[in-house]
């Protein structure tokens, strides 16, 4: 009885130090096996995850090797997901997204908790919790320039304030002007958020405010800054090129105005109904803001200099996804129809007093070609754009490219379908330059701007020849598409080629080649020397290296 209580005493020591000494391997670095990880940080993006949205875990450990390997588990409320292995980033990380409601993972909702957990050889190493929230993009309640005049040579500083419900994470600025950009984060200091640049030339900056929040939600904002040379004046109050609004539901409607200005617009507001509503930049000179719908409103828009647009305007209201033609019907057109109705009752009075069959056939012919000559009017009018704003048919948006100053080049259709390029175009790209066709009218308001805009940072000479350092690079083509015009044919063929939707003026395509290859670009709309000069410099580039 003793000898096996001294066996039964032997073996429980046995079995204690066996399982004391695997402990102890376990968490060595030697031998086969691996050390336990030590988790360092672990973080998920974003922090506060929105509902069903991705989210990325990575995992920073230190004392590990090459053959650690890290599991994560997901529950979502009560439904947890099987371990699955984690995807080793670098020396020190294991990274994995998950993705809910996709490949077996349950989905997720406002406000559900989802739990995780990291495991090393079936252990739970590290957990954690987030919680799932619907949340709407941070707010940028203002933006402002200290001071608003800049005159070039000095500093600026760029001050703005945003909020968001969870957090914001950072807050970015982006300046660009004549093609040359600058980016940087902002710092934050006593709930504002302020960055300061050395403007590099004088003339007109965009610059876009980008805040980011804890959901990856981002919002931005866009405004001008002009700097100023010395002696610089402006007197001219803004000019509204085009304005419209597209209807939208609950009897609002989204307004669009193009505006233009020698310096910078730094306000645009509207009144409907007596109550203000301030416009917000989404472009060069583009404006927008959703507000009651109407047909007539006050618009006032301030300059850099102070100079001050007040007026009333009548503007017309397009249902959503509604193609625009033109609306007006040419004086030619209006003489056919009144001589088609002339006609037509003499036909039937001589049929009726003749009865001669041969000669109402012979009239009938004579009908069927004024209707085909008024057609043709029709057509004609549709196809050069038309006077939906002060001769501006194009929405400055029309262009197959996006309208960033990032240029875009296209080989194909965005559907994938081939480009058949007019012949002349490809004759001028045997050159060995870059191609810029420019598409006008008259009259056409927009198109009046962008010529002078071009004439003034020197892209083209007033008599309508490329210049500057441009000069002997670039093959420059003018086409009118007004009726009657020598290169309306053409222009027309370029406007129905390299744009989608209704057509108009101004309308600016550029060409150039690549590895063999045509590439373009193109825009309806007011195209600002800023972007056009980038798009030039990429053309060049993209051609000669």
């Amino acid at each position: 009885m003793v000898t096996k209580k001294i066996h039964f005493a032997v073996l429980a020591l046995s079995v204690l130090i066996a399982a004391f000494t695997l402990t102890v391997y376990s968490e060595c670095t030697g031998g086969a096996r691996s050390a336990t990880p030590e988790i360092v940080s672990v973080e998920c993006a974003p922090q506060v995850p929105l509902p069903n949205a991705s989210i990325t875990f990575t995992v920073v450990c230190a004392n590990i090797s090459n053959n650690t390997v890290l599991y994560l588990q997901i529950c979502v409320g009560d439904v947890c997901t099987m371990p699955v292995k984690m995807v080793q980033k670098t020396n020190e990380s294991f990274e994995y997204t998950f993705t809910p409601g996709i490949s077996g993972n349950p989905p997720t909702k406002d406000g559900d908790n989802l739990s995780y957990e990291i495991l090393y050889e079936g252990n739970v190493v590290y957990q954690d919790y987030v919680v799932v929230h619907q949340n709407n993009p941070p707010e940028i309640s203002a933006v402002n320039f200290e001071p608003v005049l800049p005159v070039y040579g000095s500093s600026v500083r760029i001050v703005a304030r945003a909020s968001d419900d969870y957090g914001i994470v950072a807050l970015r600025y982006s300046i660009s002007c004549a093609g040359t950009y600058m980016n940087g984060t902002m710092n934050y200091t006593n709930g504002t958020y302020s960055a300061e640049i050395l403007p590099w030339q004088p003339g007109t900056y965009l610059v876009n405010i980008t805040a980011r929040d804890n959901s990856m939600q981002e919002r931005s904002v866009i405004k001008s800054l002009y700097v100023v040379s010395e002696n610089a004046t402006d007197k001219e109050p803004p000019v509204l090129v085009e304005m419209f609004g597209v209807k939208l539901p609950d009897g609002k409607m989204k307004l669009h105005a193009y505006l233009h200005d020698a310096s910078a617009i730094l306000a645009v507001k509207v009144e409907v109904d007596g109550v203000w509503y301030n416009l917000s930049q989404v472009g060069d000179f583009e404006f927008e803001a959703t507000v009651p719908e109407t047909e007539h409103l006050a618009l006032v828009a301030i300059d850099a200099f102070n100079n001050t647009l007040n007026e009333t305007y009548a503007i017309k209201v397009y249902s959503e996804g509604v193609e625009v033609k033109n609306q007006e019907i040419s004086a030619v057109t209006i003489a056919l129809i009144l001589f088609l109705g002339i006609l037509t009752g003499a036909s039937l009075i001589l049929f009726i007093r003749t009865a001669k069959l041969h000669i109402f056939i012979l009239i009938l012919c004579v009908i069927a070609l004024i209707l085909s000559a008024i057609a043709g009017e029709i057509a004609k009018s549709a196809d050069a754009g038309g006077n939906i704003y002060n001769g501006n048919t194009c929405w400055s948006c029309l262009g197959l490219s996006p309208k960033t100053l990032n240029v875009s080049w296209l080989e194909k259709y965005p559907n994938g379908s081939e480009v058949q390029h007019p012949q002349w175009i490809l004759d001028l790209l045997k050159k060995g330059k870059p191609v810029l066709v420019y598409v006008h009218q008259v009259p056409c308001t927009g198109c009046e701007i962008q010529w002078k805009d071009m004439v003034t940072h020197g892209i083209i000479s007033a008599d309508g020849k490329i210049s500057g350092k441009y000069a002997g690079s670039i093959e420059f083509v003018v086409l009118d598409v007004t009726s009657g015009s020598e290169t309306r044919d053409s222009g027309i063929e370029v406007l129905r080629t390299y744009t989608s939707g209704p057509i108009g003026t101004p309308t600016t395509v550029c060409f150039t080649m690549h590895s063999g290859k045509v590439l373009w670009w193109a825009k309806a709309g007011v195209v600002y020397s800023n972007e056009l000069t980038a798009v030039l410099d990429e053309a060049i580039h993209l051609m000669h290296g």
